[in-house]
This record gives structure tokens, C-alpha cells and sequence, in this order.
């Protein structure tokens, strides 16, 4: 047998699945590549591997057992009870079960292979109807009728294992159809026609292994009571696909076992997720567990987990609704507060808080069911937790001046949002770039390392509200081949749009990575209502030297992309780095054609005094007064980063010696810490200089004249470090250079 037929169950226990797990034996022969649904037309005339012929051969040894088993047992009934022979529905008989044979296989060659056990199905029930014509009533009523519970048991596994199918639902309802037929047209005495109506229906619906279900559910609780064991083990549902009506007790079982017994629990509910009658309970159960470990991770103080709804019965962000999306949504701020190294920044994050879990609160009610209450708990806990970090935060703040002030953390709309200034152009270039969908073009977001790029970023989802946005960071997404590239980039995607637009994006699809990464890109291009698609890769220089690409597979990425570029409409690329395209390998000039360069240069005099001075609304008037504000603009040349670590250090220095207004003096007193806290962002840019601008820093740095050649004061001109008069535009950095750079 060959790797793929041997995934094929052995005779009987091919025979235990058609019967009891109909649907599994669908998943797992469609797992291997076979249609259970395909016509027998098409089935027979074509060339069939392995595996295929044996599901021909199961198939055909399961609707031969089951002719021979019930014929079997209709053919005993007349020598135990020797009746009088009514040789005329003797020979009805014999006609009806040839034409019950060819009606099956007719069934076969239209519906599909699963229905070919249908042939087990008809001719059983041709047996049972004629016997009970044939031998009259009350014994024939009771052939009829286990005649009619036979075509029910069959018929139901039947139609299981071809799910999904239009053609099998066609044959299985022409076989049920074929079998109530012949109960019709040999019911002469009224009786039988009711109890073959009555049997049908009683095992179609499989009521009398309900019955034995539901004793062992209860067998199982009692149990239970008297020794406390919870016997999930037992659970019918395990072994039994078509159960149409809930198991008693099976929700407490499930419950009781999650914590002893998770593996098992998770086979139970997914058991459930496939048994008509088990959905709800199992639905229930996976929601009171979801939010059980909700309330218990919030009383723990992981609000990490609770964000990226990770955890023993969380599924992650992409498995999400809208409901845990939300508690996802709040818990962030949660996070950021803990993260936080000032009492206002933490004040902040908890007011905002606040709102989201009083939102959170007003969907709760306003989709008030039996599922959405049981998140009203997790609800309170987490409400809890926030109010007490508040308190204490709220206590530590207390007296203090608030700092509002973030350096080294980007900017977003909730955190931040005031800070953000200066860049309005760029962002009404580039709204007006993606509002043409007649232009094919990509953006190209330039500007130095620390400089607002990822700020600005963060922000569009909320300035482009009709827009996917899809922010992928090459640093903080590494990758071992292109197809872990684009299924990385694809699952932030999925995890994005569901955060910020409650979207379901489509998923990776399998396949070689470029054909898979085309298809998806295509499927993006024509998302419903035209919705357009951003993707933003940050760090777009380091491409190469991040990811173990060979140069081929490198022109294979950036062909698509360039394609994408040229030629669709919805989906839109963005490249965000600090290096313009002619500094880097040619690769990127030739792909990304008609690119549109968005700068982001330093703030400028009155924009940077005036984040000093009023930072946000409440912060109070003059404690940064004009002069120190523009001293510091002087030391900083504009440069965001750097504006931002002397408004915090300013802030910090005032709450130490309890005081209200800064002074010069406070300036000298904070540069030293100001040069160390900066010191990665200068080390970064004087490393990545060319040698000839390196040694030029250092003249610049000194006050000495220096000849530029032009390609040293282009380099320098594109980082914004070159005033008008050929002198470094950031002081700060000038000291850095000239005290801690080694040459």
C-alpha cells in the first residue's frame, strides 16, 4: 500500500466510520484528494491512482455487507413464523428489487460514490416492504417497519460521507424517494404505510441510538456525583457523527474536565463542532472556558495574553470576533500602561482604558444573549484591575507637572496624537496619491532614522478611515525563505484589517510562494466594495541583508511587486526608509518605476518651540518658556527624536526639585543625559556614513573648514545634517562626535 492509501481506514473500521462518523470519513478521505462527491460517470472513465481504487473497493464491500446482512435477516423471518406464501407479491417482490438494484445504481452514476452504498439501502428496503405485503399483518407491519429503519440508519451515513455535494444530496434524496416508493405501491392495508412512515423517521434521526447516547451520558454524571471523576471519555459524541439531539450533562463534562484534561476537552468540543445536535452545547462550553481564562489572566495581571487572546482557550487575534477583538483592544491599554515609565503616560493609557471597556460594555448590551453574558464577569474583572492601576497611578502623579512628552516611542492616535506636528504635507500628499484609482504608482516615504516615519505610519489607519492599512516592519518580521516572507506579511495583514477594520482579509493560499503571493495580491485588488489596500514595508533598505534571499528569488519578489505597482488599482505599496533609491542597488530603480518620494525633513523653529512650550492641552502655560524652547531648538536643529528627549529630561528635572518653570541653566544641567540617551541614534548614523563623510563629520564636529566633495554633502543634505552655510545642523551631535565617536 502507498503512503496516501494507507491514510484510507482498514474493512472495518472503514465500516464503524460510514456508520457512527460519516462526516470524519468525509474529512478524511477528502484530505487525500478524493471526492466523495464526484459522479460514478466520471469516476469510472477516468484514469484512478491508488488510493482512489481502494475507495471504489470500500465502498463496494460496505454496500455488499450491508445487502447481504439485512437480506439475511428479512429471509430468516419467513421460516421462523412459515406464513402462507402469496406467490403473486412473491414475483411483485423480485420485479421492485431489480428495480430497486438499478435505481441504486443509477444513484451511483449521477450522485456519487458514497451514494453507491445506497444499493444496500434500496434493496433491504424492497425486502422488508414486499415481505410485509407478502405476509400480511401484524407480523408484515413489523417487516415494514424494520424495513423502513434500515433505509433510515443507511441512508443519513450515506449522505454524511457525500456532504457538501449538490449531486450526492440529488442521488440521496432519489434513493429515499426510490425506498418510500415501493412502500407505497405494495401498502395495501394501511398499516404498513404508517409504520414504515414512523421507522423512516426514527432512523433517520437515529433515535434509538439516542436513547442508548443519552443513558451513557447519564450513567457517566452519576458517576461522577458519587466519585467525582469526570468521565469525558464516555461522551457518545466522541464516536458518533449524526447525533441530532443534545446529550445531557455533556456541557458540565466539558467544563469539568478543561483544566484536568485539556487535550481531550478540545477533542470533545471539536466533536461537537461536527454532531448536528452537540454544536450549541459545544459553542456554549468554548465560550464559558473563553471567558473563564479571561477573567482569570486579568486577575493575574497578564494583559499581554488578554491582547493577543493567547492562551489554553483563546483563539488568537485572527480566530477572533468581534466581542474578544474588543478585550483584545482594551487590554493594550493595559499593556502600555505597565509598560509605561511616567504616572501621567500611565494616567493616559488608563483613561483610555476607560473608554474602550465602557464601549466594550455598551456592545455587550446591546447584544445581550445567552453567550455574550457569560463575558460580563471577564468584564468586571478587568474593569477592576484598570480602576486599581488607576488609583495608584493617579497617587504617584499626584503634585507632579505631567510630562507628555515620548521619546523613543512612536506616535499613534491614541497615544500621542498631540505631539504629532509638522507633517501635513506629507500626509495630504499622501492621501491625494491613493485617491486616484486611475494612477498606478507606488510611495516612497523618506526620511532619516528617528525622524516621525513610523509615528506617521501608525497614524493613517486613522487619517485614511476607508483604507486597509497594512504595516509590515522587515526588522521586526524575519524570515528564513520567500514563503515565510510573504505568509508573514499575510498574516499581519489578517491580524491588522481584523484589529482596525473588523475585516476578514483573505488567507495565504498554498502553493509555491510567487504563484500563492500573485493569487493573494489578486484577491486584495478585489475585495468587496472595491475597499483599497495599503501595504507600508518599513525599513525597506534592509532588505537584502535581512533575509537570506538568493538574487533570483530577490528579482522574483520584486517583479510582483513591481507588478502590483503597475497594474493594479486597490492595492497600493508604500516603502519607508532612510536611504533614497540611488544610494541602494540598482534593483530598486528598475522596479519601482513612478514612485512618488514623500519627505519627512525636521520640524522647523515655530512648529518645534511650540511642541515644547504646549506639548498638550493640559500641560501648563510657561513652564517651558519661550527662550529655553528655542535654546533647545538650537541644540536639536528640529530633530524629532532628539526635541523629544530634552522635553522629557526638562519635565523630569522640574518634578525632582518640585518647581514650575525651566530655565537655561536647566539646558546644561540636562545634556550629558540627553547626549547618552540619544547616543544609539548618533552611533547609528555616524556608523553607517561613507569613510569621506565620516572623517568630514568630524571636521564639521570640531568647527574646522572642510572641502564637501559633492557626494559627501548630497549623503549629509538627504539626513538633513548640512545647514545652508556647509555647518551640522544638529549641535547635540556635534558634541557626541567630538567627546564619545571613536575614529
Amino acid at each position: 500500500m502507498t503512503d496516501t492509501t494507507k491514510d484510507l481506514p482498514g474493512f472495518w473500521r472503514f465500516v464503524w466510520l460510514f456508520f457512527a462518523q460519516p462526516i470524519t470519513l468525509h474529512g478524511r478521505v477528502s484530505a487525500i484528494g478524493i471526492d466523495p462527491g464526484e459522479s460514478g460517470s466520471k469516476l469510472v472513465r477516468r484514469p484512478r491512482p491508488p488510493e482512489e481504487n481502494l475507495w471504489l473497493r470500500r465502498v463496494a464491500q460496505t454496500s455488499l455487507l450491508i445487502l447481504c446482512a439485512t437480506s439475511l435477516a428479512f429471509l430468516l423471518v419467513p421460516l421462523l413464523w412459515r406464513p402462507p406464501v402469496n406467490w403473486a407479491d412473491l414475483g411483485w417482490l423480485a420485479c421492485l428489487t431489480g428495480l430497486s438494484a438499478l435505481g441504486s445504481c443509477v444513484s451511483f452514476w449521477i450522485g456519487g460514490v458514497s451514494l453507491g452504498v445506497l444499493a444496500g439501502v434500496a434493496i433491504p428496503a424492497a425486502f422488508g416492504v414486499g415481505y410485509g405485503a407478502a405476509w400480511g399483518d401484524p407480523r408484515g407491519t413489523a417487516l415494514v417497519a424494520a424495513g423502513g429503519l434500515a433505509v433510515g440508519l443507511t441512508f443519513m451515513p450515506a449522505f454524511g460521507v457525500g456532504q457538501g455535494s449538490r449531486n450526492s444530496s440529488l442521488g440521496a434524496s432519489l434513493g429515499v424517494s426510490a425506498a418510500a416508493g415501493v412502500a407505497v405501491a405494495l401498502n395495501r392495508g394501511g398499516g404498513e404505510g404508517m409504520a414504515i412512515g414512523i421507522a423512516l423517521a426514527l432512523g433517520c434521526f437515529r433515535i434509538p441510538i439516542y436513547l442508548l447516547e443519552a443513558l451513557c451520558q447519564t450513567a457517566a454524571r452519576i458517576e461522577c456525583t458519587f466519585t467525582g471523576r469526570a468521565h469525558l471519555s464516555w461522551a457518545p459524541v466522541l464516536y458518533h457523527n449524526l447525533s441530532y439531539f443534545p446529550h445531557p450533562f455533556l456541557r458540565d463534562q466539558i467544563l469539568n474536565s478543561a483544566e484536568t484534561d485539556p487535550a481531550l476537552t478540545r477533542r470533545v468540543l471539536h466533536a461537537c463542532s461536527i454532531a448536528p445536535g452537540q454544536r450549541r452545547i459545544g459553542i456554549e462550553a468554548e465560550t464559558t472556558l473563553r471567558a473563564r481564562e479571561i477573567s482569570r489572566l486579568a486577575e493575574v495581571k497578564d494583559f499581554l495574553a488578554i491582547q493577543e487572546l493567547q492562551g489554553v482557550w483563546l483563539p488568537g487575534l485572527q480566530g477572533a470576533d468581534s466581542l474578544l477583538l474588543g478585550f483584545s483592544d482594551a487590554a493594550r491599554y493595559l499593556v502600555a500602561a505597565q509598560a509605561s515609565f511616567g504616572a501621567h503616560h500611565r494616567l493616559n493609557h488608563l483613561k483610555n482604558f476607560t473608554t474602550k471597556i465602557n464601549a466594550l460594555e455598551s456592545q455587550l448590551r446591546t447584544d445581550h444573549n445567552r453567550l455574550t453574558q457569560l463575558f460580563e464577569e471577564p468584564l468586571r474583572a478587568l474593569r477592576e484591575v484598570g480602576n486599581q492601576l488607576r488609583v495608584e497611578a493617579e497617587t504617584a502623579a499626584a503634585g507632579l507637572l505631567p510630562n507628555p512628552f515620548r521619546p523613543g516611542d512612536a506616535l499613534t492616535s491614541e497615544n500621542g496624537r498631540e505631539l504629532f506636528r509638522g507633517r501635513e504635507t506629507a500626509i495630504r500628499d499622501i492621501e491625494n496619491a491613493l485617491s486616484d484609482p486611475t494612477r498606478s504608482l507606488s510611495l516612497q516615504l523618506l526620511a532619516p532614522r528617528r525622524s516621525g516615519k513610523t509615528s506617521l505610519l501608525k497614524m493613517l489607519p486613522d487619517m485614511l478611515p476607508d483604507a486597509v492599512f497594512v504595516l509590515f516592519d522587515l526588522q521586526a518580521n524575519p524570515a528564513n525563505s520567500l514563503a515565510s516572507f510573504w505568509k508573514n506579511l499575510a498574516d499581519k495583514a489578517l491580524i491588522q484589517a481584523k484589529m482596525q477594520r473588523r475585516i476578514d482579509l483573505p488567507p495565504f493560499p498554498e502553493g509555491p510562494p510567487m504563484e500563492a503571493a500573485n493569487a493573494w495580491l489578486e484577491k486584495l485588488d478585489n475585495l468587496p466594495t472595491s475597499r483599497r489596500v495599503l501595504i507600508a514595508i518599513d525599513e525597506f533598505e534592509r532588505l537584502e541583508s535581512l533575509f537570506p534571499f538568493s538574487r533570483q528569488e530577490l528579482l522574483q519578489l520584486m517583479g510582483l511587486l513591481r507588478a502590483t505597482i503597475q497594474h493594479r488599482r486597490n492595492v497600493r505599496i508604500l516603502v519607508s526608509g532612510a536611504a533614497p533609491f540611488d544610494e541602494l542597488d540598482r534593483i530598486w530603480d528598475d522596479h519601482f518605476i513612478n514612485t512618488r518620494q514623500i519627505k519627512l525633513p525636521f520640524l522647523d523653529q515655530p512648529t518645534s518651540v511650540d511642541l515644547l512650550m504646549q506639548p498638550s492641552a493640559d500641560f501648563p502655560a510657561e513652564t517651558i518658556p519661550h527662550h529655553v524652547a528655542l535654546e533647545v531648538f538650537e541644540q536639536t536643529g528640529g530633530q524629532p527624536f532628539l526635541l523629544q528627549i530634552f522635553g522629557y529630561l526638562l519635565v523630569e528635572q522640574l518634578n525632582a526639585d518640585k518647581r514650575q518653570i525651566a530655565s537655561r541653566a536647566d539646558i546644561d544641567a540636562i545634556q550629558t543625559p540627553a547626549i547618552e540617551w540619544a547616543e544609539p541614534y548618533f552611533r547609528d548614523m555616524h556608523k553607517d556614513a561613507p569613510p569621506e563623510t565620516r572623517e568630514a563629520l568630524t571636521h564639521l564636529a570640531r568647527g574646522e573648514a572642510v572641502n564637501l566633495t559633492a557626494r559627501t554633502k548630497r549623503w549629509l543634505a538627504q539626513r538633513y545634517l548640512l545647514t545652508p552655510e556647509d555647518s551640522l545642523a544638529i549641535p547635540l551631535f556635534a558634541s557626541w562626535i567630538e567627546h564619545y565617536a571613536v575614529v
